[in-house]
């Protein structure tokens, strides 16, 4: 179980936005939790990768973070490389299992169209991967988790794209990521 084996005095993050639900699972074991909720911004009322990013990078030196994690979504698949780039680090995409051997991060992912398996062992921190949905049961965990709450200190000014508007495909089908 990997909530076993991370070490007490790892760091675990984890973001919000904009009122997003918060989950605490397994992955916190008896490690410390912080999740960073960003404030209401007019910078990150649409979402930017640029915005994000930047929101980021300013909470992230005072945390130290261990491991970062997000899940292999639109956005986590467009802001944790931007994070990543920006920290100089590595990052696995689309982890479908993470591992905690000697105290050092590692995550496997699919390659070759899911017909063999990568491992690969941090050498840098943060751990930084992305998570591939449905992959990961959610048990109770030992910790508990501090919110924190930062307000950008920029403004909308500063950003080089905005997302202006979403448009939601009109289907009734179940999406293929959702799907059993």
């Amino acid at each position: 179980d990997f909530a076993a084996r991370v070490p007490e005095d790892a760091h675990l993050t984890g973001f919000r936005a904009r009122g997003d639900s918060l989950v605490v699972d397994g992955l916190a074991g008896s490690a410390s939790l912080v999740f960073q909720s960003l404030e209401e911004s007019p910078a990150l009322a649409n979402y930017s990768g640029d915005g994000y990013a930047k929101a980021l990078m300013e909470v992230l030196p005072g945390l130290s973070p261990t491991a970062i994690l997000m899940t292999h979504s639109a956005m986590g698949k467009e802001l944790l490389p931007r994070v990543s780039a920006m920290l100089k680090t590595g990052m696995v995409s689309d982890a479908t299992a993470l591992h905690c051997e000697g105290g050092r991060f590692a995550a496997t992912k699919p390659v070759f169209a899911g017909k063999a398996y990568l491992k690969t062992t941090a050498e840098l921190k943060p751990f930084m991967a992305t998570l591939r949905p449905n992959n990961f049961e959610a048990k109770p965990g030992k910790g508990v988790a501090e919110v924190q709450t930062t307000k950008p200190s920029f403004g909308i000014d500063a950003l080089r794209a905005i997302v202006s508007q979403v448009v939601s495909a009109a289907s009734d089908s179940v999406p293929l990521q959702e799907a059993k």
